[in-house]
């Protein structure tokens, strides 16, 4: 969640989904299936923009620990 002054293309996809899928929620059991499929298009994520990191840069491995510096 986030705040912002203008609404994107975005905001507005995401606020569709939220709506539609708590209609879906809201039904029956026996209604929810047909339902998700009859709205899917409304409510499968589009692909995000890329990271802005760039290709081919190494990142530090996490699970390894840190060297230590050391005092001279």
């Amino acid at each position: 969640m986030r705040l912002s002054e203008y609404c994107s293309s975005l905001d507005i996809d995401r606020a569709i989904a939220v709506t539609v899928d708590s209609f879906i929620g809201s039904q029956k059991v026996s209604c929810k299936k047909a339902l998700s499929r009859a709205f899917a298009k409304y409510t499968l994520s589009r692909p995000k923009p890329q990271s802005k990191r760039r290709a081919g840069i190494p990142v530090s491995n996490p699970h390894l620990p840190r060297a230590q510096p050391t005092a001279h």
